[in-house]
């Protein structure tokens, strides 16, 4: 699916441009830090498994990781068109106080059991520029997303895992404050909500544009989930970043 979104891209670009009447400017952007889980509720299958957590102080503490996210896009006057992947990788050990039935497999309470968390995007995102004035610029669009995730349970002598691959569109923005000379305050993200779930992935950034580079650090939190009858899995997961865009 992913693949698909590149499709659209490459299908995109162009149209845009000719609609804009100016030449596009591409930029690559590279964001790297720690991530870690606050909270990760499981229960698989939804309505009739065990629920357990898989963050710091609950049944199996995941262990914080180091993260890399990638963008590629470009922007013409006031539109901006860009691909983002964003994956997460975090595992970790622990021993449940309780039996879990996870997947239809009993994990002995007690027991020595080895989690891993995996929750990777691929996202196509459009933004027009709504404002942009000397200082603030706002921004506002959609993503499509695309998920590929897997919640894995493993202890001597056996293992299982519950793997979910989807399309969830969200609402995109962009706003930044300029602080004065070459800084800015940013607020960047993707979030949308529904019955069924919700998903946020929001940074709060401070940047420093020089030339045709912008370095940034902040915080980003990627939070939501679902609650249906296959699954239920709700996380919040804490990202310390520092980033650099370049405009060419």
């Amino acid at each position: 699916m992913h693949r698909s979104l590149l499709l659209t891209a490459l299908l995109l670009a162009p149209w845009l441009a000719r609609a804009e009447g100016t030449t596009p400017r591409l930029t690559l952007d590279l964001e790297t830090g720690a991530v870690w889980a606050s909270r990760n509720t499981v229960q698989v299958p939804g309505r009739t498994g065990t629920r357990f957590t898989m963050a710091s102080g609950g049944d199996f503490s995941l262990d914080t990781a180091p993260f890399v996210r990638a963008r590629i896009g470009g922007s013409l006057g006031r539109h901006a068109l860009f691909l983002t992947f964003a994956p997460v990788r975090l595992s970790g050990e622990g021993r449940s106080g309780a039996t879990i039935l996870f997947r239809n497999l009993t994990f002995t309470a007690g027991g020595d059991a080895r989690a891993r968390y995996r929750f990777d995007t691929y996202r196509l995102t459009y933004r027009y520029t709504l404002v942009s004035i000397p200082s603030l610029d706002l921004a506002l669009g959609l993503t499509a997303l695309v998920r590929d995730a897997e919640i894995r349970l493993s202890q001597p002598g056996q293992s299982t895992s519950e793997r979910n691959t989807g399309f969830v569109p969200l609402l995109s923005f962009r706003v930044a404050w300029r602080l004065g000379g070459p800084f800015a305050l940013s607020l960047d993200g993707d979030a949308l909500a529904a019955r069924q779930g919700r998903a946020e992935d929001v940074a709060l950034a401070l940047e420093l544009a020089t030339g045709d580079l912008t370095f940034r650090a902040g915080y980003r939190v990627l939070e939501g989930g679902a609650d249906v009858s296959k699954v239920h899995n709700f996380a919040w997961l804490n990202h310390v970043l520092a980033g650099v865009s370049y405009a060419f």
